[in-house]
């Protein structure tokens, strides 16, 4: 039986898992988020290292295992697109950040 795996920053949970084609489950305070792998990785590198600007590179390293192409960029972009309408469809740029092509999770909206 494939088991289950945590991280957690305040109130938010990552979880990963046996749950099919949304294979992570995002709990916050507001409800349950279904992610795909791919958004969960890069969501799961960026709570390891709460408010601190993590670069482009090190992300698509540590998320996905990539070593960087132009071709892997426009994957981030994508993927974080996708990952921060599902955290918060309303105001989707202010949980994660980007400055100077680098991100950044703020740990204040995790509460």
């Amino acid at each position: 039986m494939p088991r289950i795996t945590t991280i957690q920053l305040g109130r938010w949970r990552l979880e990963t898992g046996p749950f099919g084609y949304h294979r992570m489950r995002l709990t916050t305070g507001r409800g349950t988020v279904w992610l795909t792998q791919r958004q969960g990785r890069l969501l799961e590198c960026l709570m390891q290292y709460p408010d601190q600007v993590v670069s482009r590179e090190e992300l698509l390293c540590r998320a996905w295992g990539v070593v960087c192409s132009a071709g892997d960029y426009r994957i981030l972009e994508i993927t974080l697109c996708a990952l921060r309408r599902r955290i918060d469809p309303h105001k989707p740029f202010r949980v994660i950040t980007t400055a100077g092509g680098q991100l950044q999770l703020h740990s204040e909206f995790c509460q």
